[in-house]
């Protein structure tokens, strides 16, 4: 099994809608971000490992800010052929998920503005 713990890992834009009182939106769109990752982050820490994963279980906490992504490992296979490996790999992953989580908030928000412009047509439409 392999456990990370990521400590103040929220983006700026979930620090926003914490603030805001989105909480659950923001759970939401880290379950989606999740799910949409959970083959590339797989795929990383098997390559990495050199173990294939069997499942990937992902939680977040608000307060204190802090996430953990557990991968179980099947039996088997070697380790990394460099512990520096795996860390590259954690950071990638890492960095990765952040960009995916602000590419969600802004496609969020632009389906936000479009319902609006949406909803302002038809307004002077009236």
């Amino acid at each position: 099994m392999l456990v990370l713990i990521l400590e103040n890992g929220h983006t700026a834009a979930e620090k926003t809608m914490r603030a805001a009182g989105h909480i659950q939106q923001l759970l939401d769109g880290r379950q989606l971000l999740q799910t949409t990752l959970e083959d590339e982050l797989e795929a990383i820490v098997a390559a990495a490992t050199g173990r294939p994963v069997r499942t990937m279980l992902s939680a977040t906490r608000l307060d204190p800010d802090l996430s953990a992504e557990i991968f179980l490992l099947e039996d088997g296979g070697g380790a990394p052929e460099d512990s520096q490996g795996l860390s590259h790999a954690v950071d990638a992953a890492v960095a990765r998920s952040h960009e995916l989580g602000e590419e969600t908030q802004a496609v969020q928000a632009e389906a936000r503005q479009a319902r609006k412009r949406t909803e302002n047509r038809r307004a002077d439409k009236r």
